[in-house]
């Protein structure tokens, strides 16, 4: 596969581990572009690439019509699914090493652990979105 052919980008991170290692996502999964080849990493739908600290990529990934989002992190070598939503907007991460995300639902927060809702109201949107 040729970079040319990879088209709808959703999201892209440049690898700092790497020399030249583009991480691209899109309706077609995750991609990653070393400056000469293209290699597929997942096949699933891949919008928003992020890495954190310790090098680990956290994706929202999922269905192509936005049924079902799940935040995943990629070691680099397997895939672990932390939280699934209708969508998943954003993927930051806090000085304390925390991963925040937003969904319809509100913002969350894992802390390698567990996570946590910091919903305070329901969202008005939802009743349009649910549907």
């Amino acid at each position: 596969m040729r970079l040319a052919q990879i088209y709808g980008v959703i999201g892209f991170y440049l690898d700092h581990k790497a020399a030249v290692d583009l991480m691209i996502g899109n309706q077609n999964g995750l991609n990653r572009y070393d400056g000469k080849s293209l290699t597929r990493v997942t096949t699933n739908f891949t919008g928003y690439v992020f890495e954190d600290r310790t090098g680990n990529l956290w994706l929202s990934e999922g269905e192509i019509n936005g049924s079902q989002m799940t935040l995943s992190r990629y070691d680099g070598r397997a895939f672990t699914r932390i939280q699934s939503d209708k969508q998943i907007f954003g993927i930051s991460e806090d000085r304390a090493g925390n991963i925040w995300f937003g969904t319809w639902n509100g913002v969350y927060r894992y802390d390698g652990k567990s996570v946590a809702s910091f919903n305070k109201v329901p969202n008005p949107m939802s009743q349009w979105y649910e549907k």
